[in-house]
């Protein structure tokens, strides 16, 4: 094998691995701090998807994303209400 050749993973990460992780390892090659956003979300609302992808090993994906809420609500002023 090459020595520059990405490896991949024997089996790609699990949803919940990679949700566990941050989001930031390729699901494909393993490799940490290597995605990047491709483009704006997408989606209906409460939940989005955004395209994903490595920049290791080429790999693309969707990231799913789900409104569970807000805090720190505050006036305009920024004084917290509650």
């Amino acid at each position: 094998m090459p020595e520059n050749e990405i490896k991949q993973l024997p089996v790609p990460l699990s949803e919940d691995d990679y949700f566990d992780g941050g989001g930031v390892q390729c699901p494909v090659c393993g490799g940490f701090h290597c995605v990047k956003a491709e483009k704006d979300f997408e989606g209906e609302r409460p939940e989005l998807t955004q395209t994903v992808s490595c920049f290791r090993c080429g790999a693309i994906w969707q990231d799913k994303y789900s409104l569970v809420g807000y805090e720190d609500l505050r006036d305009k002023e920024g004084q917290r209400i509650w």
